[in-house]
This record gives structure tokens, C-alpha cells and sequence, in this order.
């Protein structure tokens, strides 16, 4: 049952009934797109930077009215505000740094668009804006490492957020899993594991690019 490239069909012949056993259940099709969705990370983009991405998104502040300088209100992440009058990192720093407009010319545009990933990407790093976010940082980074047992067996002794850092293998599990963590949202696993618990019929599509499919098909297969 090995998914095949860019639109990856998994087939589930399992038990359609419930659990009474006599009422038939209508098989699932599930489309997932890889990209923002089943991918920790894009492709060419870090996991540290995804992760610091994700939490500028989901914290709140105010402007500091002597300085213009953006202050941490919110004590965790959330995707709406926890009061009226409250701005996300990311919206500041997009305002502070804009990207669009006729009035920009190319040379404004990319050095706007530069500070913008740069303050993003580096949002929970020490002295910056969101440090007080960087336990919720560090929780993400555990919730996708690999199981301690996997990563022992393995020899990995870290977690590695940049798949750069370490050069593809030539065994393609070993490639696969020497980051030391999940390259698919681990929450992806779990339903697969629930609708096979549940005996739900069901298949799920993936969706994206070829080198975004590849890496979704890769872990897959070795998941099965």
C-alpha cells in the first residue's frame, strides 16, 4: 500500500461497519495539502523558522508609545486576540516592513521583504520580542521529536530544526530519520491510527508538489 507522487491515494479496505455492527459507515476521503498542512516545515525553509513563524502569529502586544517598539502582552499563543486593541508580531512587523504597494520599487520591496522573515525567524531567540514565548517553542520542538527509544537506536543525540544541517544518507530510512524528528505533523499519524482503530474505509489524497510529496510519500511508506 505505498502512496505514489503528487496525488498520493491511500486505500483502507477495513470493516465498514459500526460499532453495532450493523449499520454500514460511508468510506472517507480525506485531501490533505502537504504544504502549510501534513509538512512540519516548507521546502528550503527550517523548522526553527516555521515554529518562531507560527508563534509570531499567535502572540499579542501593544506598541510602546516613546520607542514604536512592539511589547509582548499575551501570556500563551492564541489565533484571535485576548483583548480589543491588541496586535499579532507577524501584523506589526508586515506593517512596519511593507511588501505591497505601487509605491514600492524592487530594491524597497526585497530589503522590506528580508527584515520581515528575518525578525519573524528569529522571533522567541534571546533579546528579542517574543523570548517570554520561547517555552512554547521548546514544547513544540518535543512534541516532534522522534520517540527516545527510535532516536537511541539510531545514534541521534539531538533534534536537528534545519534540514541542511545534515547531509542526506545514503540508507533512506536513516535519511529519513536523522533530523530526530517528524517531518509530517505527528496529529496526521494519530488519525491515520484512529479511522484504523475505528475500521474506517477510508482514503487519503495528498496534495503539492513533487518534492513536497516526496517527502510526505517517504515517511508514509515508512509508517505502513
Amino acid at each position: 500500500l505505498k502512496a505514489s507522487f503528487w496525488c498520493a491515494v491511500y486505500g483502507g479496505a477495513l470493516n465498514q461497519e459500526n460499532m453495532n455492527g450493523d449499520v454500514p459507515l460511508r468510506r472517507l476521503v480525506l485531501h490533505f495539502t502537504a504544504k502549510h498542512v501534513l509538512l512540519v516545515n516548507d521546502i528550503g525553509v527550517s523548522a526553527e523558522t516555521t515554529l518562531n513563524d507560527l508563534l509570531a502569529r499567535s502572540a499579542w502586544g501593544t506598541l510602546d508609545v516613546a520607542t514604536g517598539n512592539w511589547v509582548l502582552v499575551s501570556e500563551e499563543p492564541s489565533t484571535l486576540p485576548p483583548s480589543e486593541g491588541l496586535i499579532s508580531y507577524f501584523e506589526h512587523v508586515n506593517r512596519k516592513f511593507q511588501t505591497e504597494g505601487d509605491e514600492l520599487d524592487d530594491e524597497t520591496r526585497s530589503f522590506n521583504l528580508a527584515s520581515v522573515s528575518k525578525a519573524v525567524a528569529s522571533f522567541t531567540a534571546k533579546d528579542q520580542p517574543g523570548h517570554k514565548f520561547r517555552p512554547f517553542f521548546d514544547q513544540m520542538v518535543k512534541c516532534l521529536s522522534l520517540p527516545k527509544g527510535v532516536s537511541k537506536a539510531m545514534g541521534i543525540e539531538r533534534v536537528v530544526l534545519a534540514d541542511d544541517d545534515i547531509a542526506p544518507l545514503e540508507d533512506e530510512r536513516s535519511s529519513m530519520l536523522r533530523l530526530g524528528r517528524y517531518q509530517v505533523m505527528p496529529s496526521f499519524w494519530n488519525l491515520v491510527l484512529h479511522l484504523a482503530k475505528e475500521k474506517r474505509d477510508f482514503q487519503i489524497v495528498f496534495r503539492g508538489t513533487q518534492a513536497e510529496i516526496d517527502k510526505v510519500v517517504q515517511e508514509w511508506n515508512f509508517f505502513l
